[in-house]
């Protein structure tokens, strides 16, 4: 039995949603009840996060892409249509890595295949940045994820979304990974650099992104457009980090037309 942390519910083709750093599958609550009526939809606690907060490391890519795969084999699924968002986009290429058959269908939400800026892609945020928030979780752990989930919404969001249960229950800190996943997955977002893996996807990709993420630089979804090919590319105006939640039934109608017409 796969000891990581998921939820199926309805019936129909599978469809897994993978959440992102310092979060868990509850996230994806308000999408899941709406779209089991169409497909059995898998949600997952990555290892160290949410339910599955006692599975011992490494808190790597490569473990939860790992974990995710034994899943599927446990579940007898042999291709999936996924959802990632986030940190959720970097599982996933490494899980196209790994087993480039069994992912039929894409979706990459808020997400890139590096976090930060490098050499020949300055479609990152700063290395500064990053360093700046693994060291207030290091230093006061609750503190430093409240700056991260500060982050999420943009101004208008806020006022707009800041009170709202699901956003509530997103940042509420009982809901908050071990501290040593969250410090070690947060050096992999620092570290990774996953752009090799996006010329290989041969599944059919939806790439969502808010013009105004403040945490996963919008180039990144212009980039990764150009290099997987045939993939779509929508770009959601004023829109932050959590186009799910600020954005739902636009979200939703590109999700709906991307993925039930095709499976």
């Amino acid at each position: 039995m796969n000891p990581m942390h998921f939820t199926i519910q309805g019936q129909g083709h599978p469809l897994l949603f993978i959440h992102g750093w310092a979060m868990h599958g509850c996230v994806w609550a308000d999408l899941v009840n709406g779209f089991s009526r169409n497909f059995q939809t898998i949600t997952v606690d990555l290892r160290g996060h949410g339910k599955s907060r006692e599975m011992a490391g490494p808190y790597t890519y490569g473990a939860c892409a790992r974990d995710i795969i034994d899943l599927m084999e446990h579940l007898a699924i042999k291709r999936i249509a996924a959802v990632g968002w986030s940190m959720g986009v970097s599982i996933l290429l490494k899980v196209c890595q790994l087993r480039p058959d069994l992912c039929e269908r894409l979706v990459f939400m808020s997400g890139n295949p590096s976090l930060i800026a490098r050499d020949g892609y300055p479609c990152g945020i700063p290395e500064t940045t990053v360093l700046r928030l693994y060291k207030q979780v290091e230093r006061a752990y609750p503190d430093g994820l409240r700056n991260f989930y500060n982050l999420l919404l943009t101004k208008n969001e806020s006022e707009i979304f800041g009170s709202a249960p699901a956003y509530s229950a997103m940042t509420d800190p009982a809901g908050a990974p071990a501290k040593d996943a969250a410090l070690i997955t947060l050096a992999e977002l620092m570290q990774q650099d996953l752009r090799g893996a996006l010329a290989g996807i041969a599944a059919p990709t939806l790439i969502l992104h808010g013009d105004e993420d403040a945490i996963c630089n919008p180039r990144a979804a212009g980039f990764m457009h150009d290099r997987i090919p045939g993939s779509r590319l929508v770009m959601l105006g004023e829109t932050g980090h959590v186009p799910f939640l600020t954005r739902r039934n636009t979200v939703v109608d590109h999700l709906r037309a991307f993925l039930e017409t095709s499976l």
